[in-house]
């Protein structure tokens, strides 16, 4: 297998892709798609870097069709290319399509044997904003989806015949639940965490809302620094019961989650989503947008809002403060549904098993 890898600078070791590495490993003889020197330095000299399509052997046949298809992925593209012609591959399995795939064909042209999987974790609403239409996945033998929606969307209106719906993993050895309880003293701390289709105006008009309740909310919000652009940012950084958290590492992420008592995730779509299933296996509760691919993950395991009515988060977080216990316990629940059912260990297997059978 030759893996085209999707690592994400907002996901440290132990969120996103990066278990499911090992997984493949266990199935597969795997070799990495790996730039060449060369291809590097012009990448640095960023005055070039449209000319690396070109450096690598031949230009973007459908330039434009993602707007993750940078130049760095250009680059890792043009050595996946690079590599397979230099050596048969059964599989070439490409982590994500929206990030990496232009002219991933070239490949089966030069060895028609070789199969293309290929994982695509956009939304519906992403495809359909960016005016994607059928035909771009036609070089791919099958596609992962991460989640029901996602299946039939890829399905009916792009056009691809084998599809299959796998769940995102996570890394339940390392998202763990807390040793000690969570117990409500002095105040009630909420996370929430990322910002790609988060529903911040949600997140700032709730703040404003609850600003003298007793216990008083804390809220702990985890977003990059150069995201904070909005007006909703600047309304939620206006309370000193808000903390601000950008390029955290791992193991202050797990801490944040252990000293939460509550994550709440507006989101606006979705397919999977690591901070939902980080929280899920941390047995926190989680009071979520009820959008896209939630139900996949999180089942009966989480409470859900309908709407983007503020009174209604509110009044999710004063039953979650309310009748905490039942919610801990609802919340254990939920971290044993995520060792059994959303593992790598165990999705990771699924999607070697698609990768194997064609």
């Amino acid at each position: 297998m030759l893996l085209i890898t999707a690592r994400y600078a907002h996901h440290g070791a132990h969120s996103g892709l990066e278990p499911l590495h090992a997984i493949l490993e266990q199935n597969f003889a795997v070799d990495v798609a790996k730039p060449s020197r060369t291809a590097k330095a012009a990448l640095a000299l960023d005055r070039f870097s449209h000319l690396i399509p070109r450096l690598m052997g031949q230009p973007p046949q459908q330039a434009g069709w993602s707007p993750y298809y940078t130049p760095s992925a250009s680059l890792v593209e043009g050595a996946a290319i690079r590599q397979a012609r230099q050596k048969r591959y059964d599989v070439v399995f490409c982590e994500s399509i929206e990030k990496f795939h232009d002219r991933l064909g070239l490949i089966k042209q030069a060895h028609p044997g070789c199969r293309l999987v290929g994982m695509v974790h956009q939304p519906p609403s992403w495809w359909r904003l960016n005016a994607i239409s059928a035909g771009v996945l036609d070089d791919f033998d099958a596609v992962i989806a991460l989640s029901r929606q996602s299946r039939d969307h890829v399905e009916r209106e792009l056009g691809v015949r084998s599809v299959a719906f796998v769940n995102h993993g996570v890394d339940v050895t390392y998202f763990r639940p807390p040793e000690a309880d969570r117990a409500i003293q002095d105040g009630f701390d909420i996370c929430v965490v990322g910002d790609w289709l988060r529903d911040f105006d949600l997140v700032a008009q709730t703040i404003e809302r609850t600003s003298a309740e007793t216990p008083s909310f804390r809220w702990h919000l985890v977003l990059p620094t150069a995201a904070r652009t909005t007006d909703a940012h600047y309304r939620a950084a206006r309370y000193n019961n808000v903390r601000w958290y950008s390029n955290i590492s791992d193991e202050a992420l797990l801490a944040l989650y252990h000293r939460c008592h509550a994550m709440f995730l507006p989101l606006i779509d979705a397919t999977a989503n690591n901070a939902m299933m980080e929280a899920l296996s941390c047995a926190l509760p989680i009071i979520v947008s009820d959008v896209g691919g939630v139900r996949d993950y999180a089942g009966e395991y989480v409470d859900y809002v309908g709407t983007r009515d503020p009174a209604d988060v509110i009044a999710s977080l004063r039953a979650c403060v309310a009748d905490y216990p039942a919610k801990r316990l609802r919340a254990a629940a939920g971290r044993e549904h995520a060792r059994t059912h959303l593992a790598w260990t165990k999705v990771g297997l699924q999607m070697a098993a698609i990768a194997k059978s064609l």
